[in-house]
């Protein structure tokens, strides 16, 4: 019983992780699910914060995460909200894609 104990709490310290360091990125910003991992103390778990993201809140800036290559990832929601929120902020999206070079976060 202990190790299960241990693991989800391993688990829920890497989301909260996760979601501290999404809450770091600015408005008017964007992020990669990679740059997240990372900030996290996750290299490489690019896809934990994805599915991490797939749960967020309204509370958590979770829009301003993108792909690698500058792309909008597919949610249940659809991008629409997601490229809606992120064009209020002054991002610019075209053809549901972000230049990192103008718009991505440096921490």
């Amino acid at each position: 019983m202990q190790n299960t104990q241990d693991s989800q709490d391993d688990r829920n310290d890497r989301r909260i992780a996760v979601l501290v360091a999404v809450s770091h990125v600015p408005h008017g910003k964007v992020a990669t699910y990679g740059q997240i991992a990372e900030m996290a103390g996750l290299p490489g778990r690019s896809r934990f914060v994805g599915s991490v993201l797939a749960h967020a809140t309204e509370d958590v800036p979770w829009h301003r995460i993108i792909r690698s290559d500058g792309r909008i990832a597919e949610r249940s929601s659809g991008k629409d909200l997601q490229i809606n929120r992120l064009r209020q902020e002054g991002i610019r999206v075209i053809e549901e894609r972000v230049r990192l070079q103008d718009f991505q976060f440096s921490p």
